[in-house]
């Protein structure tokens, strides 16, 4: 076990597709990659690592994110009964779920997502949907590094989702996304994600 991300539960299961689900999103970027906060419904936006996040989400799919938030109370309450829950563990379990943090991510088969961290949250808890195999997740732990985030001294830790999987991971460390796909074989990768900063932070 680690401090960078650990795996909560398995064999999750919903009823809706997300790539039917976002099959006719409006796709949006900034370079500078900042988060984009158009009024209106869900939408894609994209940055130039090669990740799309949806924004809005909650407001378009109200009872979707209704049911991914009692999912995730549900893991809570298993796991605030263990003695000997770890780092991760703790931060999840003593957060409040809110619904506006609820996202779903897409990567584009055949596609790799450039070593980044992520600047407006800190933790995220992944729920593996469509294709979750199809790529690696590459993290390291230590301090990160300026203009290159890791050096020799930070230790490279590699996790591949399965559909159904449910791990939490600090994501303001450096972390790549490797693909294992092509383009041709159509099959874009697609998680849902609740993020959070603090033990009670809301973003």
């Amino acid at each position: 076990m680690n401090n960078i991300f650990q795996l909560l539960e398995n064999e999750i299961k919903f009823k809706w597709d997300p790539e039917e689900l976002t099959k006719n999103f409006k796709v949006v970027s900034n370079v500078n990659g900042n988060v984009i906060s158009l009024p209106g419904g869900a939408y894609w936006q994209y940055y130039t690592s090669g990740i799309y996040f949806t924004r809005n989400f909650y407001k378009s799919f109200p009872e979707i994110c209704e049911e991914i938030a009692h999912l995730l109370i549900q893991l809570q309450n298993k796991y605030c009964t263990l003695t000997d829950s770890s780092y991760l563990v703790n931060l999840f379990v003593n957060h409040k779920i809110n619904i506006d943090n609820i996202t779903l991510i897409k990567v584009v088969s055949g596609k790799s997502v450039d070593l980044h961290f992520d600047r407006t949250r800190s933790f995220a808890v992944n729920i593996g949907l469509k294709n979750s195999n199809t790529c690696l997740t590459h993290i390291y732990s230590g301090k990160k590094v300026v203009g290159t985030l890791i050096n020799e001294e930070n230790v490279k830790h590699t996790l591949r989702m399965n559909d159904g999987d449910v791990y939490i991971l600090e994501v303001n460390q450096p972390h790549a996304v490797e693909s294992l796909s092509n383009i041709n074989d159509h099959k874009d990768r697609y998680l849902i994600s609740y993020s959070f900063k603090t033990p009670a932070g809301i973003l």
